[in-house]
């Protein structure tokens, strides 16, 4: 989505950020010794989602703060960079 946007696709910084959101909830409520290679899921996925903490560690400061979730921008980089390292 970044790449189209910086294209020109009209609409999709909203869709980013609403992306963006849902990682990092979801990546909240990862335990700490949960990884990426013991689920199940296609070789397509794992390299999608490598291929984004990749692209998202430059611009981490963009992790949307959310009032539930009390860890901070760095600790849910964290937490999904060691997730996928497994």
């Amino acid at each position: 989505m970044r790449e189209r946007s910086a294209t020109g696709a009209q609409g999709l910084s909203k869709s980013i950020k609403k992306h963006l959101n849902d990682i990092t909830r979801l990546t909240a409520s990862l335990l700490g010794d949960e990884k990426l290679s013991a689920i199940t899921s296609s070789s397509a996925v794992k390299a999608d989602m490598h291929r984004f903490v990749i692209e998202l560690e430059p611009v981490k400061s963009t992790i949307l703060q959310n009032d539930d979730i009390s860890l901070d921008q760095n600790e849910i980089f964290e937490i999904l960079k060691n997730f996928l390292d497994g």
